[in-house]
């Protein structure tokens, strides 16, 4: 398996719990660091910075000497070799003033360092003036935009490339039932055809554990297995549950275009998918030994998830994070 030798990566990571677990192999990479936050960790000095770097304030007048603040993240006198540097921007760490004022700060100290920004979320999401700003005023602080979306990378004219999951490991709570299919997510529009699912997969004698998000009380149907919660799941508990479960429900709100997190996770902790994202049959992690489809009426091949066992996806590496980082060495490299 090759690994990144060319360069010494600096990944700016949103800090979520997902990130956490997605991204968790960067971690133990020499040629990696990661960085998860630019605030200090007391919170005297939080509530300075806070200040420091406060939108509005920021709007009326730039408040000087930012840099005491990136020099504590990244001190230019403790990096060596700055002649194959890339630093790896989460879109989210660029979007606000302060931070394209530490990139600022990283162009000065590092010329020639390559810069990357990732879209890990859809473009289209964001505010008209946000898109603006980041083609016509953050551009030219990167070498090389990237996104996670096929369509915003044709529209927007960049660079193509999936999210990641680590090698993550969760320990297998035992405490937690063994369940054939498990759901979680909010209900939005997608409420019938989830409800269709469960009663026709326990029709068949297949259990569920499914978990419905912030469903009006009086949209709520009582059947076992049906849980309705107020508050988002830790992600490491959902992943307990995906350790005890055989099978991962995806009910997609609107029609996605390729992979997606229920897919890395299928494939990380060898589980099969059901899914009614019909285009993921035109990428690269379709494989019909672990996918089932679900129709429009919520039913799907039963006998096929009965009769189906386990077995270790070949699929893995290619969603580890570290091919994200030899496929922007290879754009360099072009």
């Amino acid at each position: 398996m090759k690994e990144t030798e060319n360069y010494f990566f600096h990944v700016f990571l949103s800090d979520t719990e997902y990130n956490r677990v997605a991204y968790s192999d960067f971690e133990k990479e020499d040629n990696v660091k990661v960085y998860w936050q630019l605030n200090p960790n007391k919170s005297f000095f939080k509530y300075i910075q806070r200040f420091h770097f406060h939108g509005r304030i920021n709007r009326i007048i730039r408040i000087p000497f930012k840099s005491i603040w990136f020099k504590r993240l990244i001190d230019p006198r403790k990096i060596k070799d700055t002649n194959r540097l890339c630093f790896v921007f989460m879109y989210t760490w660029v979007n606000g003033l302060a931070y394209i004022e530490f990139i600022q700060y990283l162009h000065r100290h590092f010329p020639h360092a390559k810069y990357v920004c990732y879209y890990n979320d859809i473009i289209s999401s964001l505010s008209p003036n946000a898109i603006v700003r980041d083609f016509e005023s953050i551009k030219k602080y990167f070498n090389l935009f990237v996104t996670y979306d096929n369509r915003d990378a044709e529209r927007y004219e960049m660079s193509f490339f999936p999210t990641s999951f680590s090698n993550y490991i969760i320990s297998d709570d035992k405490d937690i039932s063994s369940t054939d299919i498990l759901f979680l997510g909010a209900a939005k529009n997608r409420w019938e055809k989830i409800l269709s699912v469960y009663r026709f997969a326990t029709s068949i004698g297949l259990s569920c554990d499914f978990y419905i998000y912030k469903l009006p009380y009086e949209q709520q149907v009582v059947l076992p297995g049906l849980h309705y919660i107020e508050e988002p799941m830790h992600y490491e508990d959902y992943l307990k549950h995906v350790k005890r479960c055989k099978c991962i429900l995806e009910i997609e709100q609107k029609g996605a275009q390729g992979a997606t997190l229920r897919n890395w996770e299928a494939i990380n902790y060898d589980k099969f998918l059901l899914t009614d994202n019909a285009s993921i049959v035109n990428t690269e992690f379709y494989d019909s030994n672990y996918i089932l489809f679900v129709r429009d009426d919520g039913c799907f091949e039963g006998s096929e998830l009965q009769k189906k066992s386990i077995y270790y996806n070949p699929l893995k590496e290619k969603i580890r994070p570290m091919r994200f980082l030899e496929f922007i060495e290879k754009k360099f490299e072009e």
